[in-house]
């Protein structure tokens, strides 16, 4: 059986394994109906303690009753996955991915995402706590003591606005309780792991509440580095505090506190060789390198260029929500938040030559507030109103190195082809250093944006309501990049008179009458290395911009019948623009980009459980596109047209106490409307090598898997009076999709079916539970994502980021 075949065929067995399991239910629902006097459902119902409740729509309601297309992770749902950051979300949520690889954070939901440099915002909007962040890379925080997740999918422009363009990920994590308690958890397990986790909540008073939450977390690494002296890759320790106060200030005022840190590093290197290109096939280097997608790593480079890789965040996260009752039973909230990550990078590439290096952390901060006024929503005239406002700062220091001894190489050869001679040239050594690019120069970015916005809804009927939503934002957004610390490898200016002559045997040579060897060779470099880099003396990257936006929408709900609801939305959004800084050029500016997008669903609540349906278009205009280029450099353009549609399926059943079954299922179209001077693919850059361009017209977007599906499977049934069976199957699966825009078919993701699982028994006397836990059970092994190497001489040698293998651990709990 092919690798092509096996994930499907074994996925195939899965789904009929849990779909008998949901027949084989059926008369155990009845039995437990009968036991209880008939209403089975009611039952049950009145059992269901995990009921599911959002703030999708910034109120709480249960999912059957918000009108968009959502998926709810509880705190029990992520524990039942091992859920360990937003990562591993992305196999149980329709149209949700989520790619981590290197300094890039890759987020998208149903196609359109962001490929999370700090140059410009996310397209999926993040919150921790109801604060917002701006950047992908700040989205990878550790979940521990968690109160639920929600992924909202399609534009949110109206209610969370701020460059929620293709939906929006939110995080809630646990709220003390005057009630003394907590829990302790220790896990150890493959790749000698070690976690332990706990959390202490209880009243300190009877109007104060508090809440401390901790984790360590320490993996070795699941990717073995055949370079001497170099960690695994993929190994990491993640070190996490959080406070939580809830201060009640009258019986109307409640004021919520929150301090959260947390280091999170992985280190070694998690992108292998699996191709190398024609023209660098020749290089001997290459020799003997192995090019199989599996659990090893070549990082053999040298010289400056021979680190330990090291991808790491510090953050520190405070909020404060005061929630103000008002008589007639309206909710005024404003919520401030202050964020600072601090985000540490330390690597080369896993390649056999010297590319480059990258030594350059980044800090994000911000600073945000909203004011929102909700009305109660027992009435027929409902609203919610409200103003939003933040300021940021990113900026980049360290430096980056980029070998372009080749370059140096080939023009030597040609001037002593054209009659220099080589003793008046610098020695193959010497080129080397002047022709190695040292990049110290500082980024800095601001931003600020306020935006005001307002929803209405209305009951027409008692079965029928209309809602019509209004925001305005404006945003601000400046850059400022200098290039006058563009150095070589001794110090001196990048491609000046003196980097050469420090390194040609006889300094100040008139080779003609008025002309250096060192004035020839700066004059030739600078030539070449003008067509594609800013050398110094361009004048410094010193922009700005900004933008306000109207974003309207509406939506209309009926419910025909009880517990069942029908429902249409029309939802446009916006993300602002920003500069092409990541370029080795000058920056370009780039954009906004915008979103119409129409669903229509259906919801109905059965009693033992519930379904969601959801149809969906979006119409994008002015798509932010990226793709790295030949240098390794990312350069950002809007693409001209693009559309996002599908459909997303979602069922859980409760069908006898102690077992809840559910499944998803999505299709995603997503592909270019109009594309016509697109990036080439590997192959037709090999077919013109000095440039070309394509018409991705009809073709899929990056990021966006045709099909994707999941299931599972929880339970909790007595053994005996002083014993519990808890018991965990999740299964989630993706097709193939590409990882950048140019739909080269040697950068595609594979398809991948994992399985997650655990069983364990619970003493409730004593509040200990044992359990064994599984991921990835059948080992199954693919490609997450495939990228060109940077600044290496073929765009077709291809480096990988691999899933990781199975891994099995032994966790205790003690709950008191």
């Amino acid at each position: 059986m092919t690798e092509g075949t096996k994930a499907p065929r074994r996925l195939g067995m899965l789904l009929g394994g849990c779909a008998a399991m949901l027949l084989a239910s059926a008369p155990a629902a009845a039995q437990v109906a009968n036991a209880d006097g008939g209403d089975g459902g009611q039952a049950v119902r009145e059992n269901a303690a995990d009921e599911i409740i959002v703030t999708a729509q910034r109120r709480e309601q249960a999912i059957t009753e918000t009108s968009a297309s959502v998926t709810a992770f509880s705190a029990e749902r992520l524990q039942s996955i091992d859920a360990q950051d937003a990562r591993d979300l992305t196999m149980f949520a329709p149209s949700l991915t989520f790619i981590k690889s290197a300094q890039i954070n890759q987020i998208a939901i149903r196609g359109l995402g962001s490929p999370g440099l700090d140059d410009f915002e996310s397209a999926v909007g993040f919150y921790n706590d109801g604060v917002y962040t701006s950047k992908s890379r700040n989205a990878l925080t550790p979940f521990y003591d968690m109160g639920g997740i929600e992924v909202l999918r399609g534009p949110q422009g109206v209610l969370f606005g701020k460059n929620a363009l293709s939906g929006v990920v939110s995080l809630r994590t646990a709220d003390p309780s005057h009630d003394f308690g907590g829990f302790v958890t220790a896990q150890g397990g493959s790749l000698d792991l070690f976690e332990a986790t706990g959390a202490v909540t209880g009243g300190i008073n009877d109007d104060v509440s508090f809440r401390l939450a901790g984790m360590v977390r320490r993996r070795g690494g699941y990717l073995d580095d055949l370079a001497p002296g170099k960690s695994d890759g993929g190994k990491q320790r993640t070190y996490a505090v959080r406070a939580k106060s809830t201060i009640d200030l009258g019986d109307t005022t409640r004021l919520k506190l929150k301090y959260e840190w947390f280091q999170d590093d992985e280190h070694g290197y998690t992108r292998q060789l699996t191709s190398v290109g024609p023209a660098d096939a020749v290089n001997p280097a290459f020799n003997g390198i192995e090019t199989e997608l599996d659990d090893r790593v070549y990082s053999g480079q040298s010289g400056i260029y021979n680190v330990d890789a090291l991808v790491g965040t510090r953050a520190h996260i405070a909020t404060a929500d005061l929630e103000q009752e008002i008589g007639n039973g309206d909710t005024l909230s404003i919520i401030a938040g202050y964020t600072n990550f601090h985000h540490v990078l330390r690597r080369g590439d896993a390649l056999p030559i010297d590319t480059l290096l990258q030594a350059n952390p980044t800090r994000n901060e911000a600073a945000t507030l909203e004011i929102r006024l909700t009305s109660a929503d027992d009435r027929p005239l409902r609203y919610i109103v409200g103003a939003y406002g933040d300021m940021t700062w990113t900026k980049r220091r360290g430096y980056s190195a980029l070998n372009f001894t080749g370059v140096g190489q080939g023009v030597r050869a040609a001037l002593i082809g054209n009659g220099i001679p080589a003793a008046l040239l610098p020695s193959p050594q010497g080129f080397d250093e002047a022709n190695t690019l040292i990049l110290a120069s500082p980024f800095d970015q601001k931003g600020k944006s306020w935006a005001a916005f307002a929803e209405l809804s209305y009951d027409l009927t008692s079965k029928l309501s209309v809602t019509a939503g209004l925001r305005y934002s404006w945003d601000r957004n400046s850059i400022r990049r200098g290039f006058d610390r563009s150095l070589d490898l001794n110090g001196n200016i990048f491609a000046s008179v003196a980097s050469y002559a420090a390194v040609v045997p006889v300094p100040g040579f008139q080779i003609a009458p008025g002309l250096t060897v060192e004035q020839l060779l700066a004059g030739t470099m600078q030539g070449v290395y003008g067509a594609f880099l800013a050398l110094p003396g361009t004048p410094a990257d010193d922009g700005s911009m900004s933008d306000g936006n109207l974003q309207p929408a509406g939506r209309i709900e009926y419910h025909p019948w009880d517990r069942v609801l029908l429902y249409g939305t029309v939802q446009t959004g916006t993300k602002q623009g920003g500069f092409n800084a990541s370029s080795l050029l000058p920056a370009t500016a780039f954009g906004k980009e915008k979103a119409l997008a129409f669903e229509i669903g259906a919801k109905y609540d059965f009693g033992i459980g519930y379904a969601t349906l959801a149809a969906f278009r979006t119409n994008f205009d002015d798509l932010q596109v990226s793709a790295t280029n030949t240098a390794g450099a990312v350069d950002t353009m809007n693409a001209a047209k693009a559309v996002s549609q599908g459909f997303e399926a979602e069922i859980s059943v409760q069908p006898m106490r102690g077992v809840r079954l559910g499944a998803s299922y999505a299709y995603l179209d997503a592909h270019y409307r109009r594309f016509v001077n697109a990036p080439c693919t590997v192959d037709q850059l090999h077919a013109q090598p000095n440039g070309c361009s394509q018409d991705l017209t009809g073709r899929p977007l990056p990021n966006a898997p045709a099909n994707s599906a999941s299931v599972y499977a929880d339970t909790e049934i007595p053994l005996t009076d002083r014993l519990n069976l808890k018991a965990s199957a999740n299964i989630g699966w993706k097709s193939d999709f590409y990882t950048e825009i140019t739909d080269t078919p040697q950068q595609k993701a594979d398809s991948l079916a994992i399985v997650n699982g655990r069983i364990g028994v619970e003493l409730p006397d004593t509040g200990l539970t044992i359990s064994l836990i599984a991921k990835n059970l059948f080992d199954e092994r693919g490609a997450l994502m495939r990228q060109r190497a940077s600044n290496a001489r073929d765009p077709g040698t291809i480096l990988s980021l691999i899933n990781e293998p199975r891994t099995f651990a032994v966790e205790a709990r003690f709950a008191f």
